[in-house]
């Protein structure tokens, strides 16, 4: 009698395995439509995950003198302006023809997603007119060729004494009260609101100082009006400049 109930016994076990062998050639994953897992499990979707991940531009910034930052982008490749980055430690661009300024700087590595060291070739200043249409000059900026984003870093605007904050897809930078650069959300990170000024444009940029100090102090006093601001300026409180006539302004017409 034992003997014939262990009999029983491994046989139904072995019954049991058939079923759950035959049960799992059944399984059919929807994705590579092969049998035997589902899609949740397809070595196929994972491999493409896998390599999907390693094409966002992810690196560690060595520095020869103040360590280590770390950066962490993810954007479309035919991207070609300026991210605000709390990551890196320093504001960086690829495009040597970004440079107002220029010097060749041994400043260390960038440590990309695919393992591979970029150098730091430079440093120098770029100009960029931001959202307000006036004019700013970035400094320190470290040219890394390799580089696929041009990175602002906010943490050297916070060393230099801006602030920002971030709410509804805006970011804004601010100095004291004026707000001087402004990103807008986009996948998770913010672009600047700005382009980069070279060459030609950039000179004639410059030249034009007077006009950009009449904006920058019609922006500082709340949108004043031309007439008071030239009161203001002729009773010598808006410094040496004259006050021009002013450009357009669509913070004025339309209340932004």
């Amino acid at each position: 009698m034992a003997r014939g109930r262990s009999t029983d016994h491994v046989g139904s076990r072995n019954k049991g395995r058939l079923r759950s062998q035959s049960k799992i050639r059944k399984l059919k994953c929807y994705h590579c439509h092969k049998e035997g897992h589902y899609r949740k499990d397809c070595p196929e979707r994972k491999g493409k995950k896998k390599d999907n991940s390693n094409t966002a531009d992810t690196g560690v910034i060595e520095d020869n003198s103040d360590g280590a930052g770390v950066l962490s982008v993810t954007i479309s490749s035919s991207y070609r302006g300026w991210i605000l980055n709390t990551g890196c430690s320093y504001h960086m661009c690829l495009n040597r023809d970004w440079f107002a300024t220029y010097r060749s700087f041994d400043g260390g590595k960038v440590l990309m997603g695919n393992d591979i060291a970029c150098k730091v070739v430079g440093i120098g200043s770029t100009q960029i007119r931001m959202h307000d249409c006036i004019m700013r000059t970035l400094t320190d900026v470290r040219h890394v060729p390799e580089l696929r984003k041009n990175l602002i870093s906010l943490g050297m605007l916070d060393s230099n004494g801006c602030s920002y904050w971030a709410a509804g897809g805006v970011m804004k930078i601010m100095n004291g009260a004026l707000v001087v650069m402004k990103g807008l959300k986009q996948n998770s990170l913010y672009l600047l609101h700005g382009s980069t000024v070279t060459g030609a444009a950039a000179a004639a940029s410059s030249s034009d100082i007077c006009s950009d100090t009449t904006k920058l102090w019609h922006i500082r006093l709340g949108h004043m009006s031309e007439r008071d601001m030239d009161v203001l300026s002729k009773q010598g409180f808006l410094g040496s400049k004259k006050i021009r006539k002013l450009d357009f302004c669509e913070h004025c017409v339309f209340g932004m």
